[in-house]
């Protein structure tokens, strides 16, 4: 998690997202959507900051999946897959629970 998190970059030009070690310019330095040169990190992509924030998520949000769970209203989606198939899955769930 702390890899994926802190390897995140944008194009400063255009926004479109790059990683250090899954997703990286076909040319270096060269953003391949708009051939811009100027890159940038947000500040709080840092290791010390993503611990910051399992340890909130781990504290907080995780003991949520318990309660919904329990009362058979939590639907997940797996947010590993292709972005559309992510987003088709949302908008399947969101469709299901507004009907």
């Amino acid at each position: 998690m702390v890899t994926r998190v802190s390897g995140r970059y944008t194009c400063a030009d255009c926004g479109e997202g790059y990683h250090d070690a899954f997703k990286q310019p076909a040319k270096a330095g060269c953003c391949d959507k708009c051939g811009g040169t100027a890159f940038k990190r947000r500040a709080d992509d840092n290791a010390e900051t993503v611990g910051a924030r399992l340890t909130a998520y781990h504290a907080q949000t995780a003991p949520l999946i318990a309660y919904y769970e329990g009362r058979g209203v939590l639907r997940t989606v797996d947010g590993m897959g292709a972005i559309d198939a992510i987003a088709a899955d949302l908008g399947t769930i969101v469709a299901e629970v507004t009907a």
